[in-house]
């Protein structure tokens, strides 16, 4: 039995796992968080187009068109083709791209005149100070730009080419730093990233990704390099004099990760990549990323429908109740089986009843009492309509006759007891026959008597009404010895064959006092049968 209930123990549990933690809800869980955001994320190339102004001795010229360009991440916020970024990224306006375009000039001019790098170095600083003008065909102030994205390869690559995009919108570093961006055609199943709308905790797990810049000049050939995932913790939330609130990461940002989102452990976004900052005196840098409740308002405010967070499908909430519920009705089963198998091995092989002699029944009593079965009125019944009774003659030694021994042995008549005028001892009646209930190992088939009959004795010819004597049923009386043994079983009384001794009686005349009695009974003469 124990290793019935080992291997109970072990299936139970089996299928409890199976069914509490191997149904589509864990293989949700299991996805990582590059399997969940990397279909949103794009590589975005901004290239901007300005001519920059230079103060020379003789006066200031223009110089011939630059461009600069800038690599950044950005990430889908909507399947109709709206991506978010950083918003220094495309903004022509910026600081550093203007800072840029004036370092390029001075670049320029000190390869005409030969200057050194020292003085190169010494005049772009002089340009950023005085802020030398850049301007572009059709923009009064600041540089014109063309955004385009694309997708590294994969399963997931739904921009394969170069894809130009409008901007929609965008904010500088002290507004927020955040930036819409539209897709004119965009191609079916995109995939958006869930803004969370949650501030995040100081402490907190969260994941940076981006396309950083060190990463893609490895890459020789023209594909776009696969993004990186950044790990850290929200260190800090911070708010600035003006009310911006900014939250502090420790995870590295590195230049290209800008504009990429950074997520939770649900791989909702928290904040977009927004700038990192490092001081002289120490070696580590600090990142920041933008508010994501401030994003999800900008994002809104610009024609965003936010992406709700995935919702289980019907399965995985299915799976949630039925799980339990098929793991406690295995357990109710498995408990009902192994108690049926309890009950079938302790209950015995047969139906008979234990093993061992029946104990003895009632027994009727010695012929000539009364007959123990229900009276009928009326004349006497007929043979093959009253079943033979088995009867115990328990007869004393010396009383005459024998009987075959039970089993197996074949019974024969017993001899009456002795009467005046036969073989044996005159004037002595037949001894008294057991009581009720008494084993004797001697058995003959017998015909009920009903009350006032007696029986002939074997092979005897019927009496005369004048030889017939009133006879007393004989006094039961208790045998000298107990029976050694439990009487074994008793054929069943209705497969006994007809015998002389249970035919049926032929009627008696009335006797006469001062008769003799018939043969085959005892008593004083004269005393009538009861």
């Amino acid at each position: 039995m124990k290793p019935f209930l080992r291997v109970v123990a072990l299936t139970t549990a089996a299928v409890l796992a199976v069914l509490s933690g191997g149904g589509p809800a864990s293989a949700d869980q299991s996805d990582s968080v590059a399997n969940r955001v990397g279909p949103s994320l794009v590589f975005i190339e901004t290239e901007f187009t300005a001519r920059v102004q230079v103060p020379f001795v003789t006066g200031s010229r223009w110089t011939d068109s630059l461009t600069v360009t800038g690599n950044c991440t950005g990430y889908v916020v909507d399947p109709a083709g709206y991506v978010a970024t950083a918003g220094h990224c495309v903004n022509n306006k910026d600081e550093s791209i203007l800072n840029s375009f004036r370092q390029q000039a001075v670049t320029f001019v000190a390869r005409i005149q030969g200057r050194d790098q020292a003085w190169v170095s010494r005049l772009s600083q002089q340009a950023s100070e005085e802020k030398w003008p850049v301007a572009a065909e059709g923009v009064t102030d600041g540089a014109s730009r063309e955004v385009r994205l694309r997708q590294p390869t994969g399963g997931t690559q739904a921009f394969p080419d170069w894809t130009p995009v409008d901007v929609v919108a965008f904010q500088d570093f002290e507004q927020g730093d955040n930036a819409v961006l539209k897709v004119a055609n965009p191609p079916d199943g995109l995939r958006a990233l869930v803004v969370s709308d949650r501030a995040p905790e100081p402490g907190e797990e969260v994941v940076a990704v981006g396309f950083p810049g060190a990463v893609q000049s490895t890459n020789e050939s023209e594909a776009i390099a696969q993004p990186s995932y950044k790990n850290g913790t929200v260190s800090s939330r911070q708010t600035t004099g003006s009310g911006l609130v900014r939250t502090e990461i420790s995870a590295v940002l590195g230049r290209g990760m800008s504009g990429g989102p950074t997520v939770d452990e649900n791989a909702q976004v928290i904040g977009t990549n927004s700038a990192g900052a490092s001081l002289t005196d120490e070696r580590a840098s600090f990142n920041f990323i933008t508010d994501n409740v401030a994003l999800r308002g900008y994002l809104e405010q610009n024609g965003v429908t936010l992406a709700a967070p995935e919702r289980k499908s019907s399965s995985v909430n299915m799976w949630l109740w039925l799980g339990p519920l098929l793991g406690l009705a295995v357990l109710v089963l498995l408990a009902v089986a192994a108690w049926l198998l309890l009950r079938r091995r302790k209950r015995p092989a047969s139906n008979a009843g234990p093993a061992g002699p029946v104990p003895p029944g009632p027994v009727p009593p010695y012929p000539g009492g009364p007959y123990p079965g229900p009276q009928q009125p009326g004349p006497q019944r007929a043979a093959a309509q009253q079943p033979a009774v088995r009867r115990h003659d328990a007869r004393q030694p010396g009383a005459g006759g024998s009987a075959a021994p039970y089993p197996g042995a074949a019974s024969r008549p017993v001899q009456p007891p002795a009467r005046p005028g036969h073989s044996g001892q005159p004037g002595r009646s037949a001894p008294a026959g057991p009581p009720s209930g008494a084993s004797d190992p001697t058995t003959v088939h017998r015909r009920p008597q009903q009350a006032g009959q007696s029986v002939p004795a074997p092979h005897a010819r019927p009496h005369s009404p004048q030889q017939q004597a009133p006879q007393q049923p004989p006094t039961p009386q208790t045998p000298k010895t107990p029976p050694a043994k439990p009487e074994p079983p008793r054929p069943d009384p209705s497969e006994s064959q007809p015998t002389v001794l249970n035919q049926p009686l032929p009627p008696q005349p009335p006797r006469k006092p001062g008769d003799s009695p018939p043969p085959g009974q005892s008593g004083p003469p004269g005393r009538p049968h009861r």
